[in-house]
């Protein structure tokens, strides 16, 4: 694992515990209904029995399709980066340029720019959004996510994939290390090497499409 994967790592695991000591006391708003016939980075979220019926139903052992219902990350944010805590897999599928909602609490400074979607979000409400997962129960982490949104409001809010940091992604860490492993192989063909996986074209794929092809040329060298 890099060095600055590393790190990044201690902080997010530094800010897990920096939010056990801080849970404040904070006034609930009530969430905004969901709106219909609009693209889901745009949707306002909806309201708090609806995840909470879905989530019920999910636990159940119902299998659902999410894929129009908006579930934003969680993330923290120290005004300059979002660090994200949960959502890794919403992450992973992102291109170059694409975006990401992201649960982030109120009480923390956005970098210039941030698109505020929408303020006042209950933890209740984030919390259940990112309970629900596409994976079911093993997909989600009850008590990472509890201890991100108890006692706390949120600001939702939509950020592009360069300015967000997935320390506790699997699949980028995963990438990192067969990235480290053909590089090694590579010999003479390493500034090669290192220069497609470096390109513009490389870096644009998702996580999931380089670790993919990152595989594939592993497998072609024989391992």
């Amino acid at each position: 694992m890099s060095s600055s994967r590393t790190l990044a790592r201690v902080a997010a695991t530094a800010l897990l515990f920096a939010a056990v000591q801080a849970r404040a006391q904070v006034v609930r708003v009530a969430p905004v209904p969901l709106t219909l016939g609009v693209p889901a980075v745009l949707a306002q979220s909806a309201s708090l029995p609806f995840y909470a019926g879905l989530l019920a139903r999910q636990n159940a052992g119902e299998t659902l399709d999410l894929s129009a219902v908006p579930r934003p990350g969680l993330a923290s944010c120290d005004g300059g980066r979002f660090m994200l805590t949960q959502g890794s897999g919403r992450y992973e599928k992102l291109h170059a340029g694409e975006h990401m909602e992201l649960f982030v609490p109120e009480d923390q400074p956005l970098p210039s720019g941030s698109v505020v979607l929408e303020r006042g979000v209950p933890g209740e409400l984030a919390a259940a959004a990112n309970l629900l997962s596409s994976r079911g129960k093993t997909g989600s982490n009850p008590v990472l996510v509890g201890i991100f949104t108890d006692g706390k409001t949120f600001v939702r809010v939509r950020a592009g994939r360069e300015d967000i940091d997935a320390p506790l992604s699997k699949a980028a860490y995963e990438e990192e290390e067969l990235s480290a492993a053909l590089l090694e192989r590579a010999g003479a063909a390493r500034a090669k090497l290192a220069r497609r996986l470096a390109s513009p074209s490389f870096r644009a794929k998702s996580i999931l499409e380089r670790r993919s092809a990152l595989l594939k040329m592993l497998d072609a060298a024989g391992r």
